[in-house]
C-alpha cells in the first residue's frame, strides 16, 4: 500500500525518517537532510520566505521516497520548485536504491494527489541520474535540456590521471610550482578549524567578488543571505557533513580557494576562487590549485570527482564523463503564465551578450543601494 506523508517543517519526526531513509537511498548531497535543513534556514526562510511541503512516500509503512519541495512568491505567482535554491547544483527527490520506473510512477501519481496550490512549477538543475541511477522523474515530466555536468572516475593514483592529462599543462604546472615555491613555501592545505575557515571564507568570497566585477557577472554575495550561507557552512562541518575548504597558501597568503562537498565517495568541485592582483595571473593558480585538489582527492578514497553543472572549457580537460541537465517549467494559472512570460524574456536577455552586460549593471546597482 502507498501513501504520502506532508511536512510543512523541519522537526524531528522528519529528520528520524530522512537520516534513516539516506542510509537505503539513491540521493545528491544537496537533498540530505543535513544541507536542506541548513538552507532552509540561512536562504529559504530569511530570502524566499518559503514554504515547506516535504513529501514522504511510504510503501507497506517504508520510506522509498522524499520529495523535498517548497513554494515561494515572486510577481505575485506561487511558485513550486525543490528546495535548495541556487545553491543547489542538482535538484532532485530521494529514491530507494532498488525503485524501478513502475514503482516510481505509482508513488509520482500520490506525489501529485498531495501538492498544494501553486500557479507555476518550476524545477531547475535535474540531473539526469542520481549518482549512477536513473532519475525516474524525467520519465514523468516534460523537460528542456538545459546543460551539461562534468566529471571523471578517478585511478588509484594521481601518476595514473596525469596519463589522461596533457602533458604541456601538466609541465607547466612544474614549472609554475616551481617559480611560486621560489617565493616562499608553497603548501595546500585542507580546512578543519573554525577560525582558519572564517578566514578562509572571507578571502574566497573577495575572490569570487573580485572576478564577478572583472567578468561583469551577478555578484550572488551581494545578497545578505547568501553571503551569511557560505560564512556559516562551518556548522554543516562540525555536524559530519562534507563540506570541503581547501587553500593554495604562499607563506600565509591565501592565492587561491575552493568550496566543495564530499559525499560518500564522490567529491563535488562547486566554488573554486583564486587572486587576480595582476601579480598573480601569469601562474595559472586556478589550475595548480585544481591538480593539488584531485591529488588529494584521490588519496582519500574518492571514486568519482565531479565538476557539477556548467560548461566551462577547462572541465572538458580534467574530464571524460558528462551528463545532461534539464529544466521543467509548467504554467498552472494566469498568474502561472504572466510568470512564464516574464521567465523567457529573461531567457531572451541571457542570450544576447550587450543587453545581458546592461541588465547586471542595473541589477548590480540595485542590489548596492538595497544593502546600503
Amino acid at each position: 500500500m502507498t501513501k504520502t506523508e506532508v511536512f510543512y517543517e523541519f522537526n524531528e519526526e522528519l529528520e528520524s525518517l530522512w537520516r534513516d531513509f539516506e542510509s537505503e537511498a539513491n540521493f545528491l548531497p544537496f537533498q540530505s537532510y543535513e544541507w536542506q535543513r541548513y538552507w532552509n534556514t540561512e536562504v529559504g526562510q530569511p530570502k524566499y520566505k518559503m514554504e515547506i511541503y516535504i513529501v514522504v512516500c511510504l510503501v507497506d509503512d517504508r520510506v522509498r521516497a522524499i520529495f523535498p519541495f517548497g513554494i515561494k512568491r515572486a510577481m505575485g505567482a506561487r511558485i513550486l520548485e525543490f528546495f535548495g535554491g541556487d545553491e543547489a547544483d542538482y535538484s532532485a527527490p530521494l529514491l530507494g536504491i532498488s525503485m524501478d520506473s513502475e514503482e516510481f510512477r505509482i508513488i509520482w501519481t500520490e506525489v501529485l494527489s498531495v501538492i498544494p496550490c501553486h500557479d507555476i512549477v518550476y524545477f531547475k538543475n535535474i540531473p539526469k541520474l542520481i549518482n549512477q541511477s536513473d532519475n525516474f522523474l524525467l520519465d514523468n515530466i516534460s523537460t528542456l535540456h538545459t546543460d551539461f555536468s562534468y566529471s571523471t572516475i578517478l585511478p588509484n593514483s594521481f601518476e595514473d590521471y596525469s596519463l589522461r592529462l596533457s602533458k604541456s599543462m601538466l609541465k607547466d604546472n612544474k614549472r609554475m610550482v616551481r617559480r611560486l615555491s621560489e617565493l616562499g613555501e608553497l603548501k595546500f592545505a585542507v580546512i578543519k578549524t573554525p577560525e582558519d575557515f572564517n578566514k578562509v571564507v572571507e578571502v574566497m568570497i573577495a575572490q569570487k567578488e573580485s572576478r564577478y566585477a572583472l567578468s561583469g557577472a551577478k555578484n550572488i554575495f551581494y545578497d545578505v543571505s547568501v553571503r551569511k550561507f557560505y560564512r556559516n557552512l562551518f556548522t554543516l562541518l562540525s555536524r559530519g557533513f562534507g563540506v570541503h575548504l581547501s587553500a593554495l597558501m604562499l607563506d600565509d597568503e591565501i592565492l587561491a580557494t575552493h568550496l566543495g562537498i564530499r559525499h560518500q565517495d564522490q567529491f563535488y568541485y562547486l566554488m573554486p576562487t583564486f587572486n587576480h592582483n595582476v601579480k598573480w595571473r601569469k601562474f595559472s593558480l586556478g589550475r595548480i590549485h585544481l591538480e593539488k585538489l584531485v591529488d588529494w582527492a584521490i588519496g582519500n578514497g574518492i571514486n568519482k570527482f565531479d565538476f557539477t553543472i556548467g560548461r566551462e572549457s577547462y572541465k572538458t580537460i580534467w574530464c571524460d564523463g558528462e551528463m545532461a541537465i534539464y529544466r521543467h517549467l509548467k504554467r498552472r494559472s494566469f498568474r502561472g503564465a504572466i510568470y512564464y512570460a516574464f521567465f523567457f524574456v529573461l531567457e531572451l536577455i541571457k542570450s544576447k551578450p550587450l543587453l545581458k552586460k546592461l541588465v547586471l549593471k542595473i541589477l548590480s546597482l540595485h542590489q548596492k543601494i538595497q544593502n546600503r
